[in-house]
C-alpha cells in the first residue's frame, strides 16, 4: 500500500530546513533509553514496541519534497523494527559507562528522513540485563512525547507478556490531522494581527545576542555539545515560589528575570532577548507522540537601572505577551524580526531557558525493575540552552552548551552567578540590580589580578636604566615636550619603559633600527637609551651613537641612519633625509608616502621595526613592497591585524613580532600581547602593570565577562599628570583593596576584553572585520536581470516570494524570504535549471546575481549548460496554453 501524503507542520518545515542546512548532523535528535533488570521476555517486548508503532503515525512517517514543498509520508505498514545487539560476551562492553558511551555514539548517527525517523536497538548486557534505546528525529517527537511512548509500552508489554492484546485506546486524532488543522488556522485573518504583534515586539532588535566564549564561534558550526547538570536547593526553591507569589506570577518568570539579569551583565546589553519552548498541545493530542512545540523570543529591557522586582514585572508582560501570541511559528515570528540571517547560529538569539513540566515516567514492565532516562545525545541546539524541571523539593536540570565556544568551567560559573543572584533576588528584591549579587572574593582577587601577577619591575643590570637616569646626547627629554601628558612621566616612568624594551626587543650590537615612533615622546626616549646600551644602530631618531640630531621644529621629518653622522634640521615644515654619510631632502609629500619608509627599511637593511601598529599598517597597505629580507623582528605599540601581521610575515621569513599596548597614554607600556587567537589576542600585564575591566558603569566586572579595558603602566605612571582628562578614571578598587593605593588611576583604552580562564586579558573583536568574509553590500538602484539565469530566477523568486519586479541585487530576506520559501524556491530551480541550488547556498547566497554566478559555475562543474536550459524555460514560458498542447500533441520529433 502506497503511503499516505500530508503537508508537515510548521515545527516541521523549520526542523526540515535546518537539516537541509546542515545535513548529517544529530542536534535535533531526541534519545531516551529503559535499562531493564530481570528476566525480559523479548518477543514480548519487540510485540509492545510494534504496538506503540501502530497506534502513533508519527514513528511510521517518513519526509520527501514534492513540488518544492516539504510533505510527510505515512506508511500504513509495520513501521521501524528492534535492532538487537548481544554484549554480553564481552563484560567490559556490557559495562554501565560502555553502554552509556555506546547510546551517545548511535544517537550521533544521522537519520536518511526518507526512509526512518525511528531507531529502537535492544543491548543485551548480561542474562538479566538489557538496555532498550529509542532515539526519535525532532521532526516526529518532542520531550512529552518521551513518556507517552514510556507509558503505552509498559501497558503493551505487560498484556503482551500475558498474551493478550494491549489496551491502547485508538486516538481521536493523529499528527497530520494536527498539521491540517495548523495550516487552515494560519490562512486565517487572526495571522496578520500576530505578524504586527511579533514585528512591533522586536523592532529594533538586533539580530543576535551571544555571550563572549572561550573560543571565536566557527564560520561552520560543528552543533557539538555538553551537558553540565545543575541543581538548586529546596531552600532557594522554596524561596522562589515565595517571591512568585508575592509578585503574582510564577517561579518561572522569576528565575528567567534573574537569568535575563544574568545575562545583561555577562554581555554589557540591556537589550536582552531570550527564547524558551512552549508546548503547543491541546487535551485531543496529549497522548499522542509527535512534534508539539513552538519557540518564544522573549525581549526585555533592563535598562534604568530597575530592581529586580521592576524587571520581573518587565519579564512577566513579556512572558505573558508572548504566549498569547504563541500560535505563529516561529519561522514566521523570525520573518517579522531583524535582518540579515547569519548561518553561523539560531536566529534571533543564541541562547534558551526553560522549566519543563513533562517528567519521565517511571516505566512499569511486569516482572522487569526498569529506569528510563534522557541519553546524552552530544550536540547542542544552542549556544547555551538551560532546562530546569522540579523533582521533589528540589528543581534541577542541565546546561546544555556549544563546545565550539565554552568550556565546562565557563559554564559552571555563569550557572553559579545565575544562582547567587537568584538567591539576592528572593531576599531583598527591591534592591537595584546593580547591587545583587556582587563579585565573590574568589571572583574579586581575581579580578584585581587581571592580566596575571604584577611584581615591581626591575631594571636589566645592562639597561641604562640601572645605573640611574643617564643624560644621553641626542635624547629628547620627556620633561621639554609641547605634550603635558608626555612632560608629566617621571624618570621611574622612562626607566620601566627602558627595561621593557631592553626585555622584550632584545636587540644585538649589530642590528639597524628603524623607529617610526613619535620623535618627541618618551618612546623615542627610550628606544635612544635602550639602542645605546645595546650598541646597536638607530636609522632614525632617536640617533644612532655618535649622531646628533637637534629638536627639529614643529612639522619636520628627520631620518637619520649610520653611526657618527651627523644631521642638522631647523625650521618649520623642513624635511631632512640622511642615509649614511650623505643627505637628500625629499619633498613633504614623499615623506608622508608609506613607500618612503620601506624604502629605506630595504636600503639600509633594518633589521628590527618599531612603532605604533597605525604606521606599520600604512606600511602593509603597499601592494607593491618586495623581501625585507634582513628585518628579524617587530616591536609594536598597540594590536597587530592579522593581515598586516601575515603581510610582514610574508616579506621577512622568520620574523618574530612583540607586541606591547600601553604607550604614552598609559604612561609606558602595560601589556605584551601574545598571539591571535580567532578574533582575540591573549596579553598578559608587564611587571608592575595594573588592569583593569569594568563595565559600562565603571564597576570590576567578573572573570569571563567582557568589559572596557582600564590599564596604568605603574602606580606613578600619571604622577604630576596635570588636570583631569577624560581618559583618566579611577581605580575602582583604589583604597579598598590592599593592593590599590588610594589615587591609583586607569587609562581608559576604549578597547574590549575579557579575563581569560588563566587570567591572561583577552582583546576581543581587534583587528577584525567580518568575520565570516560575507559582507552584503546592497546597490541603492533596482538592477532588471541581465542574462536568462537571473531572469529564471527572478521569476521564480516572485512566484514564489508573490513580490515582483525581483532585481538582481534585492535581498532575498528584505523581500519577506524564509525556510519554507527557501525549499521551494531551491526545488523550483533544481528543476528549471537542471542543477542543485542547496537551500544553504540560498542562504549564504542571498541575491539573484550571487545564486546566478554559483549555478553557471555548477553547471559548468558537471557538464550542464545551465544557461542554455534557462533559454529554453524562457522560450515555453512564452509559449501560449494552445502551443504547448499542440507541442505535447506533436511529441518529442515533432512531427
Amino acid at each position: 500500500m502506497q503511503p499516505m501524503i500530508f503537508p508537515t507542520s510548521y515545527a516541521q518545515q523549520g526542523l526540515l530546513t535546518f537539516e537541509r542546512l546542515h545535513p548529517g548532523t544529530a542536534t535535533y535528535h531526541v534519545a531516551f533509553a529503559l535499562w531493564l533488570h530481570g528476566p525480559l521476555d523479548t518477543a514480548a517486548l519487540t510485540a509492545a514496541v510494534s504496538a506503540v508503532v501502530e497506534r502513533h503515525e508519527s514513528l511510521r512517517t517518513t519526509f520527501t519534497v514534492l513540488d518544492g514543498e516539504a510533505v510527510q509520508l505515512v506508511d500504513a505498514g509495520a513501521g521501524p523494527v528492534v535492532t538487537e545487539h548481544d554484549l554480553s560476551a564481552d563484560p567490559a562492553a556490557g559495562t554501565v559507562e560502555a553502554v552509556r558511551c555506546r547510546l551517545t555514539a548511535a544517537v550521533a548517527e544521522p537519520f536518511d528522513l526518507t526512509r526512518s525517523a525511528v531507531r529502537l536497538d535492544l543491548y543485551r548486557r548480561a542474562a538479566e540485563e538489557h538496555v532498550l534505546a529509542v532515539t526519535l528525529h525532532h521532526a516526529v517527537a518532542d520531550t512529552w512525547s518521551c513518556a507517552v511512548f514510556v507509558r503505552d509500552l509498559s501497558t503493551a508489554y505487560t498484556a503482551a507478556r500475558d498474551g493478550r492484546s494491549p489496551e491502547l485506546p485508538e486516538p481521536p486524532v493523529q499528527y497530520v490531522d494536527y498539521a491540517v488543522w495548523q495550516h487552515d488556522r494560519l490562512a486565517g485573518p487572526e495571522v496578520a494581527e500576530l505578524e504586527t504583534y511579533w514585528r512591533e515586539t522586536l523592532a529594533g532588535a538586533a539580530p543576535t545576542l551571544e555571550l563572549t566564549g572561550d573560543r571565536d564561534r566557527p564560520a561552520v558550526p560543528s552543533f557539538a555539545g555538553a551537558t553540565l547538570p545543575v541543581a538548586l536547593p529546596p531552600e532557594l526553591v522554596a524561596a522562589v515560589t515565595a517571591t512568585s507569589r508575592r509578585l503574582r506570577s510564577t517561579p518561572f518568570v522569576v528565575m528567567l528575570a534573574a537569568f535575563q539579569a544574568v545575562v545583561a551583565r555577562s554581555t554589557g546589553r540591556t537589550d536582552v532577548l531570550v527564547t524558551t519552548s512552549v508546548a503547543t498541545r491541546t487535551p485531543e493530542v496529549e497522548d499522542l507522540i509527535g512534534c508539539f512545540l513552538n519557540v518564544l523570543p522573549i525581549r526585555v529591557s533592563v535598562a534604568g537601572e530597575p530592581s529586580f522586582t521592576e524587571l520581573a514585572d518587565r519579564t512577566r508582560t513579556a512572558v505573558l505577551g508572548a504566549f498569547e501570541h504563541q500560535d505563529l511559528p516561529f519561522d514566521r515570528i523570525v520573518e517579522q524580526g531583524p535582518r540579515p540571517r547569519d548561518l553561523r547560529h539560531q536566529p534571533l538569539s543564541q541562547l534558551m531557558f526553560g522549566v519543563q513540566n513533562a517528567p519521565m515516567p517511571q516505566p512499569e514492565l511486569a516482572g522487569l525493575t526498569a529506569e528510563a532516562g534522557l541519553v546524552a545525545r552530544g550536540v547542542a541546539q544552542f549556544d547555551l540552552d538551560i532546562q530546569l524541571w522540579a523533582a521533589g523539593e528540589r528543581i534541577e536540570g542541565f546546561c546544555e552548551y556549544a563546545t565550539d565556544l565554552f568550556d565546562s568551567a565557563t559554564v559552571q560559573r555563569l550557572w553559579d552567578r545565575f544562582v547567587a543572584l537568584l538567591q539576592d533576588a528572593t531576599t531583598d528584591g527591591d534592591r537595584p540590580l546593580s547591587q545583587l549579587a556582587p563579585l565573590d572574593p574568589t571572583d574579586l582577587r581575581r579580578a584585581l589580578t587581571a592580566g596575571g601577577p604584577t611584581p615591581a619591575p626591575a631594571a636589566p643590570a645592562d639597561s641604562p636604566a640601572a645605573d640611574g637616569f643617564p643624560d644621553l646626547a641626542g635624547s629628547p627629554d620627556a620633561g621639554d615636550s609641547a605634550d603635558p601628558a608626555v612632560a608629566a612621566l617621571s624618570p621611574a616612568a622612562l626607566r620601566r619603559w627602558v627595561g621593557v624594551l631592553a626585555e622584550h626587543a632584545a636587540l644585538r650590537p649589530d642590528d639597524r633600527v628603524l623607529d617610526l615612533s613619535d620623535p618627541d615622546s618618551p618612546a623615542s626616549a627610550a628606544w635612544s637609551w635602550h639602542v645605546r646600551a645595546a650598541g646597536a644602530t638607530s636609522v632614525v631618531p632617536p640617533a644612532g651613537a655618535g649622531s646628533v640630531v637637534p629638536p627639529a621644529g614643529a612639522g619636520s621629518v628627520v631620518l637619520s641612519a649610520g653611526a657618527g653622522s651627523v644631521v642638522l634640521s631647523a625650521g618649520a615644515g623642513s624635511v631632512v633625509l640622511s642615509a649614511g654619510a650623505g643627505s637628500v631632502e625629499p619633498s613633504v609629500e614623499r615623506v608622508a608616502d608609506a613607500a618612503q619608509w620601506a624604502r629605506l627599511a630595504l636600503a639600509e637593511q633594518v633589521t628590527v621595526l618599531a612603532g605604533p601598529a597605525a604606521e606599520l599598517a600604512r606600511l602593509a597597505a603597499l601592494p607593491e613592497t618586495g623581501p625585507l629580507p634582513a628585518l628579524r623582528r617587530l616591536v609594536v605599540d598597540g594590536p597587530l591585524s592579522e593581515a598586516v601581521a601575515g603581510w610582514f610575515a610574508a616579506r621577512a621569513p622568520g620574523l618574530a613580532t612583540v607586541a606591547l599596548l600601553g604607550g604614552v597614554v598609559a604612561g609606558g607600556p602595560t601589556l605584551v600581547l601574545g598571539p591571535w587567537r580567532g578574533s582575540r589576542i591573549a596579553a598578559r600585564l608587564l611587571p608592575g602593570g595594573r588592569a583593569a575591566i569594568v563595565d559600562p558603569d565603571g564597576r570590576l566586572v567578573a572573570p569571563g565577562t567582557p568589559g572596557e579595558l582600564l590599564l596604568a603602566a605603574g602606580p606613578d605612571a600619571f604622577a604630576g599628570r596635570p588636570g583631569g582628562p577624560d581618559d583618566l578614571v579611577d581605580h575602582p578598587y583604589a583604597g579598598v583593596d590592599p593592593a590599590t593605593p588610594s589615587g591609583t588611576r586607569l587609562w581608559r583604552s576604549g578597547l574590549a576584553a575579557r579575563q581569560a580562564v588563566d587570567d591572561s586579558i583577552e582583546l576581543l573583536g581587534t583587528g577584525r572585520s567580518d568575520p565570516t568574509g560575507t559582507e552584503r553590500v546592497t546597490p541603492d538602484r533596482h538592477i532588471e536581470p541581465r542574462d536568462p539565469v537571473e531572469t529564471v530566477l527572478a521569476e521564480i523568486w516572485g512566484s514564489v516570494l508573490q513580490v515582483g519586479p525581483v532585481g538582481v541585487h534585492d535581498d532575498f530576506f528584505a523581500l519577506g524570504g524564509h525556510s519554507v520559501a527557501a525549499m521551494r524556491i531551491a526545488a523550483l530551480t533544481g528543476d528549471t535549471l537542471a542543477v542543485e541550488l542547496p537551500v544553504r547556498t540560498l542562504f549564504e547566497l542571498p541575491t539573484v546575481a550571487a545564486q546566478a554566478e554559483f549555478l553557471v559555475e555548477a553547471g559548468r562543474a558537471a557538464a550542464v549548460d545551465v544557461t542554455a536550459a534557462a533559454e529554453l524555460a524562457l522560450s515555453v514560458g512564452r509559449l501560449s496554453e494552445e502551443e504547448v498542447r499542440a507541442m505535447l500533441a506533436d511529441g518529442p520529433s515533432g512531427a
